[in-house]
């Protein structure tokens, strides 16, 4: 067996094309793969992961500090459009922070899905006191419903889905500045100095259900400055109990409130897409990867 990299994205192509290379452990890009599941002499082996793609919305600013200003955002935008359009091989929509990658530990029923209802955006706006002005902008108290939007400088795809998002909220009358910021400056912003409106992130999470670090607010990313005493008690308890079913109460819980209240505006999941040889056997898919799993597999043309 022989490792080599290979940086580029078409070379690899190639490699897996001309039989030179017999497994793809990078992520395909998703132009790529459409015309991979066509063909028949590579495999393509798709399965989730444990992140979510996401809006960050400032808990302690006064625009988002009411969980409704949150949902309300989430409804204006249309998942299945985005997905469609960014991530159709390679993204699944988000209700909250598991994917279906956490198995025993996703519980979709206790989940609120957020779909595209501008109706229903509006609503939640105007029980906060917001109503719109001469230019559809919405108004309270004299001030308009505009916020800045961090998003890694030069992330073309980030930005692209931002430029969609935008039009969304615009069509409700919020207005959401895209505002590009220097991975180091962002990273500063979202958590340490905590001075910032909105961000668009992927964060990966551990296949353990364990979220302490993202959303206790003790823990150490504290995504939001999300803050609420009854998720910071279940999550305290999750990872202080053994039984697996007791566990599977608290983080049920966990989740069901996380999403109801929209700690942040969940997107997608992301689902990875390797490639192999046709004439190899028994791969499969975990959400840590794929290369730990390589002893399963076996050449059906050996000796041949």
């Amino acid at each position: 067996m022989e490792f080599v990299v290979i940086p580029e994205d078409s070379v690899r192509q190639i490699a897996m094309e001309t039989g030179e290379a017999h497994f793809n452990w990078w992520n395909v890009p998703e132009e790529d793969i459409p015309g991979m599941i066509e063909g028949s002499d590579i495999d393509v082996l798709q399965y989730l992961q444990t992140d979510f793609h996401m809006l960050i919305l400032n808990n302690q600013h006064p625009l988002f500090e009411d969980y409704r200003a949150r949902q309300a955002i989430a409804y204006a935008i249309d998942k299945e459009a985005l997905v469609d359009n960014f991530a159709r091989y390679s993204g699944v929509i988000a209700d909250g922070p598991y994917s279906e990658a956490y198995g025993y530990y996703y519980t979709p029923e206790v989940l609120t899905r957020y779909r595209h209802d501008q109706d229903k955006a509006r609503e939640l706006l105007a029980d906060l006191g917001w109503e719109e002005g001469s230019d559809g902008i919405m108004v309270r108290d004299g001030e308009p419903f505009e916020f800045d939007m961090m998003v890694r400088a030069g992330d073309e795809k980030n930005i692209n889905e931002l430029v969609m998002i935008q039009s969304w909220l615009r069509q409700v009358g919020i207005t959401m500045n895209i505002q590009e910021t220097e991975w180091s400056l962002l990273l500063e912003r979202l958590t340490e100095t905590r001075e910032y409106d909105a961000c668009k992130v992927q964060f990966g999470a551990s296949p353990d259900p364990d979220h302490y670090t993202i959303f206790h607010t003790q823990g150490g990313f504290w995504i939001g400055q999300y803050n609420n005493e009854r998720v910071d008690y279940v999550l305290d308890r999750g990872r202080s109990v053994m039984d697996p079913a007791e566990r599977k109460a608290y983080y049920d819980e966990y989740q069901e409130i996380i999403s109801y209240e929209q700690a942040v505006v969940f997107l997608y999941h992301s689902q990875r897409n390797n490639t192999i040889s046709a004439r190899f056997r028994g791969m499969t898919s975990e959400p840590p990867g794929m290369l730990q799993l390589l002893h399963l597999v076996w050449d059906t043309q050996a000796g041949s």
